[in-house]
């Protein structure tokens, strides 16, 4: 079975760090989810961040209520702009031994 690993991310800051880890993970053959919320959602403002998101086929979901509050009016070709719901649907699919980080 492959392991697993969600990012939610609710600061836009971090996107440097966060391809780093998920190229880690893609080494090692992990599965990664990314939900992107809050002020986060201005990550989607990053160029590095959504070429390296396009370049490696991740399954991106956002907020579209966090979008509309930070007035982030851009939308990303193959990103999934929804709810929260999309956040619980990806915390619901870890099981043991999967992991979760929170930026």
């Amino acid at each position: 079975m492959n392991k697993k690993l969600a990012l939610i991310i609710t600061k836009s800051e971090y996107a440097g760090k966060i391809i780093s880890i998920i190229e880690a993970a893609a080494k090692k053959g992990v599965e990664v989810s990314v939900f992107i919320m809050d002020e986060g959602v201005r990550v989607t403002l990053n160029e590095k961040f959504v070429s390296f998101a396009k370049q490696n086929n991740l399954k991106i979901s956002l907020c579209e209520h966090s979008c509309n509050i930070n007035k982030v009016s851009l939308r990303v070709e193959g990103f999934n702009y929804g709810s929260q719901f999309s956040n619980a649907k990806i915390i619901s699919g870890l099981e043991e031994g999967d992991k979760i980080l929170v930026f």
